[in-house]
């Protein structure tokens, strides 16, 4: 409905601007969530790095474990010298690592260095509460386990790495506990050589719990402990036995807005008003332009439904006496021997003169399709020699009556194969053959050159020495219904041939065009994508016959038919006497009617119009496929109504045929013979 201009801009104008506005909260809201997002990937990113260093410096002292195990492996009974040698080897360049030692049953009697641990020495862990559970657990799970941090009797912050140490017994699977191998590491100077002692450097406040290795739900040994209740990012820090869990939050909290937020709100708020007056201003002028477009649109929408609607009554309207034109000129045809000459060409004329405007139906609703993108192709290989031998047969009695000589030239290559719809092509050179054919001169000649190009085209030009176009005619060459001129003269045609070429050679991704020349003649050119030369060749059908059928009758057999028009119907009796002498066949004009028949006669086939006074075909078909007996009774449909979208309903429907009027006798007389035998 259009605008009324009194209340509407203001109101689309306030609309506009509060519209505006929640984008504009939109926008800040994913401005902060951005930020917000990127806030948090710096600090996973800065926490991973501080775990990468932590884990590595850790891991790294750890490593020194083994080489003590070692030791007492190899020489149970290893001197205070030999110790000595193989410390101060482990501990070259290990700043964080405060002493190592053995504890043979649990007693710390070798340390090393022993400057500055002399305290340390003699140590009894069974008897300090403090480090004695960790060596029970040690010796329990038989992995290292690191403690801490603790108190060293030194006065020091540190943590212990103590790995238990088992020897084998010679000559049995068991092992004796021997003692613990342990490795102090000073926490300040790991915290330093990790970089997580030096908080200027980083954009993070950090934290570390999990004391003893217990994890999240450990105690916190770094950093404040309330961290931890700000929703931090956390990562853990695997210890062979246990964890330590990190947490980070931005330095200043997660409560920070993106630098851009104040700008957006500032701005678009700013942006929003100004709209909204701009809206204001627009929209008066605007409404009376959206009207004009509207109505112009409600006029093209429907001009296009009544361009479809007449070509479907256009098309139904016409196709409903053709039928009886050409089903009984076919009747006449069959029904006169040879001798009968003059009356066999009548019906002759009849027929061509209606298949002629059968043609013109079907090219216009061709045009109509294809314009709509419902034409149907199937893009295959197809060899351009075979289809032009086709087309040369199907034209050649055109050109003997115009005295026309017709030659084709593939250059000497049999194997020219285009990407191509099989039916289109030859519905393409049969439009430029008899163009060339009809509007040529008394006794000229066409010529059709078929080759390659260098753009992996094939190239097909038809020649012929026609009179020419007048150059201020070729702009409406390729238009429908234009004739250029000859509608006033006895050549048939419909100017619709050119129209219908040139939309199927582009629909199959080729192109068109032609030159001419007064007193000279035209060529026609089209050029489409080339196929590889492998292909299977299509068999070329034979020839229908129309033969009267006797395999099929039986006294029993019961046809029902359902046509309004009575000459239709007067069509389908003689149809049936002459190629269906001993089936029964019933006649009703409506589908009431028919059904009342159906239900009392239970016929083996029924055939039905679909366009019928009262109920329509469709609907007498839902009641039939209810039917106790009838359901399974094939149906055929028999209608004018030739349209793709009708011949889709009724499909869809569930007749178990569709075929159009104008029907081929024969076409029918196979169908029927097809739905008998199911």
């Amino acid at each position: 409905m259009p605008l009324k201009i009194s209340s509407g801009p203001v109101w689309i104008a306030l609309t506009v601007t509060f519209f505006l506005l929640l984008i504009v909260i939109a926008l800040s809201r994913l401005e902060q969530a951005r930020f917000q997002k990127d806030l948090r990937a710096e600090v996973v990113d800065q926490l991973s790095q501080v775990r990468s260093r932590l884990e590595s410096e850790v891991n790294a002292n750890l490593y020194l474990t083994r080489g003590l195990v070692s030791l007492v492996k190899a020489y149970p009974h290893f001197t205070e010298a030999e110790f000595k040698i193989v410390g101060e080897e482990l501990l070259r360049g290990r700043t964080s690592v405060r002493n190592i030692g053995l504890s043979p049953d649990n007693v710390l009697n070798h340390i090393f260095p022993v400057e500055g641990n002399e305290m340390a020495i003699g140590l009894v862990y069974r008897d300090n509460p403090d480090q004695w559970p960790p060596v029970e657990r040690a010796m329990l799970s038989r992995k290292t386990v690191i403690s801490g941090p603790l108190k060293l009797i030194e006065g020091d912050l540190a943590f212990i790495s103590l790995t238990p140490i088992w020897i084998d017994i010679p000559g049995s699977q068991e092992q004796n506990y021997w003692g613990v191998a342990s490795l102090v590491i000073n926490a300040e100077t790991l915290f330093n050589n990790a970089g997580i002692a030096n908080d200027e450097k980083r954009n993070i406040e950090l934290a570390i719990r999990g004391a003893d290795g217990s994890g999240a739900e450990g105690a916190v040994f770094f950093g404040k402990t309330s961290l931890f209740e700000q929703q931090p990012i956390t990562m853990a820090v695997i210890l062979p036995v246990g964890s330590w869990q990190l947490g980070a939050i931005p330095k200043g909290g997660w409560a920070q807005s993106s630098k851009h937020f104040d700008w957006l709100w500032f701005g678009g708020i700013t942006v929003s008003v100004v709209a909204g007056l701009l809206v204001w201003l627009w929209i008066t002028v605007q409404n009376r332009q959206k009207q004009i477009l509207t109505e112009a649109k409600q006029a093209a929408e429907k001009a296009n439904r009544a361009k479809s609607e007449f070509l479907s009554r256009m098309s139904h309207e016409l196709r409903t006496p053709l039928n009886a034109i050409l089903g009984f000129g076919q009747l006449l045809d069959l029904g006169m021997d040879a001798s009968r000459s003059t009356e066999k060409q009548y019906a002759m004329h009849i027929m061509n003169s209606g298949q002629h405007l059968l043609s013109l139906i079907n090219e216009v609703l061709d045009l109509t399709r294809i314009e709509a993108g419902k034409f149907e192709m199937k893009l295959q290989q197809v060899s351009v020699p075979d289809a032009l031998d086709e087309c040369l047969v199907l034209t050649q009695p055109l050109a003997n009556a115009h005295g026309i000589a017709v030659s084709i030239d593939c250059c000497g290559d049999s194997k020219l194969f285009a990407w191509a719809d099989r039916k289109c092509l030859k519905q393409i050179v049969l439009n430029l053959l008899s163009n060339a054919i009809k509007y040529n001169r008394k006794d000229g000649c066409v010529t059709v050159v078929c080759r390659k190009t260098g753009g992996e085209k094939i190239r097909l030009s038809v020649t012929d020495t026609g009179t020419g176009i007048p150059q201020e005619k070729w702009e409406q060459i390729f238009q429908p219904f234009s004739r250029l001129g000859a509608e006033n003269s006895q050549i048939e045609g419909t100017g619709i041939g050119l129209a219908i070429t040139k939309s199927l050679v582009e629909s199959m991704n080729g192109s068109i065009g032609f030159k001419s020349a007064i007193g000279v003649g035209s060529e026609f050119w089209i050029e489409l994508p080339q196929a590889p030369e492998h292909i299977d060749q299509p068999c070329i059908p034979e020839e229908k016959q129309i033969t009267c059928s006797t395999r099929m009758t039986t006294t029993k057999t019961k046809i029902l038919y359902i046509e309004d028009n009575p000459f239709n119907q007067q069509l389908m009796k003689e149809f049936m006497s002459l190629m269906f002498p001993d089936m029964q066949l019933f006649t009703e004009t409506t589908a009431e009617l028919g059904l009342a028949t159906a239900d009392k006669e239970l016929p083996q086939l029924i055939l039905m119009d679909i366009n019928l006074p009262g109920m329509s075909g469709i609907e007498a078909l839902c009641i039939i496929r209810k039917h106790d007996i009838l359901a399974k009774t094939p149906v055929i449909a028999l209608s004018a109504a030739a349209m793709i979208e009708d011949i889709e309903e009724g499909m869809d429907a569930g007749f178990d045929a569709y075929i159009t009027k104008p029907f081929d006798i024969q076409d029918i007389k196979q169908t029927i013979e097809k739905a008998l035998e199911q």
